[in-house]
């Protein structure tokens, strides 16, 4: 769902921040950039400034591999917040509660366990029908037109 996204986001900001003040420097690198892809998927703007906040600080490191990403989540972050690529708006109250979650409405195939539209009545992956209805008329035999032998019309 939407609001727990935004808290794995939220939470994944905490760990950065928990992870940089204990030294972990890459640890913290790892969970901002986690942070910032919920917060995308969600629509955070405060779990993307929270992970810039991590950025920022992961600049100053010695670690010039480290540093160089530090710069790029950093940048994406800034971008994210000035909308490149529609980036992540603030969202009122009601478009919050509004917004459904598109992974609600998928399912596991009980055979492939492949991800399926809820509404597939067949998987596209490996043809299992999902739906007893639809399995009932393939089941039953097709009527055969010349099962009916009295309605056909015989001609001398």
């Amino acid at each position: 769902m939407l609001w727990q996204r935004e808290m794995n986001a939220s939470i994944s900001v905490e760990h950065a921040r928990r992870d940089l003040a204990a030294g972990k420097h890459r640890a913290a690198a790892r969970a901002a950039w986690k942070a910032v892809n919920l917060a995308l998927r969600a629509q955070d703007e405060a779990s993307v400034r929270g992970a810039l906040e991590v950025a920022e600080q992961l600049v100053d490191t010695r670690d010039d591999r480290l540093r160089k990403d530090a710069e790029h989540l950093a940048a994406y972050c800034h971008a994210l917040l000035d909308g490149a690529g529609g980036g992540v708006q603030p969202r009122t109250v009601v478009e919050t509660l509004l917004m459904r979650d598109p992974s609600l409405k998928r399912r596991r195939c009980p055979m492939c366990a492949e991800d399926i539209a809820a509404q597939a009545r067949i998987c596209k992956q490996c043809g299992h029908v999902l739906d007893p209805r639809l399995k009932d008329k393939l089941e039953s035999p097709s009527p055969d037109p010349s099962a009916h032998v009295e309605d056909r019309v015989v001609e001398p």
